[in-house]
C-alpha cells in the first residue's frame, strides 16, 4: 500500500506544470551574417534591465593582409531597447585608462546593431572593430 501511494505521488508530481523562468527575447547568442567578418554577441540578463555582455570580433587573413581579432566583456543597462557598454582598459601605472564604449541597439526582431563609439583599440587592435549587425541564432525558428 505504501509503495502504491509513493508511486501515485511521483506520477502526480511529474504530471504537474513545469515552473520556469520568464522568457527573455533579448538573451542569447547573436552572430554576424556578413562574409569576412566574424562578429558575435552573447547577452545574459543579470537582474532587471542589467545584462552581462560578451562581444568578439575577428577578420581573417587575406593573402598578405593580416587579420585581427579581439573580445570584450562587461555589463550594460538597457533603457528601452538600447544601452552603452562601457569597459575601461586595464590600469597601466601612471596612465589614466581609456574607456571603450559600444552602443547596443535592438533595431528589429532578433537583430542587434553594435556601434563602437571610442577607446576600444586595446581590446581588438587597429584593424578590427565591434561595429555591425548581428542576428539572434534562434531567429527564423
Amino acid at each position: 500500500m505504501l509503495r502504491t501511494m509513493i508511486f501515485a505521488g511521483a506520477i502526480l508530481a511529474a504530471s504537474g506544470p513545469v515552473l520556469s523562468q520568464a522568457f527573455d527575447e533579448l538573451e542569447g547568442h547573436y552572430s554576424s551574417q556578413r562574409p569576412g567578418l566574424e562578429l558575435t554577441a552573447d547577452l545574459k540578463r543579470i537582474e532587471g534591465a542589467r545584462y552581462a555582455v560578451s562581444l568578439s570580433t575577428m577578420t581573417p587573413m587575406r593573402g598578405d593582409v593580416g587579420g585581427c581579432g579581439g573580445e570584450i566583456d562587461g555589463e550594460v543597462v538597457l533603457t528601452g531597447r538600447s544601452g552603452v557598454l562601457r569597459v575601461p582598459e586595464p590600469n597601466t601605472p601612471g596612465l589614466t585608462p581609456r574607456v571603450c564604449e559600444i552602443e547596443l541597439r535592438f533595431t528589429a526582431p532578433y537583430e542587434l546593431t553594435l556601434q563602437e563609439k571610442s577607446g576600444c583599440t586595446y581590446f581588438h587592435g587597429a584593424a578590427c572593430e565591434f561595429t555591425g549587425k548581428v542576428t539572434h541564432d534562434a531567429a527564423g525558428l
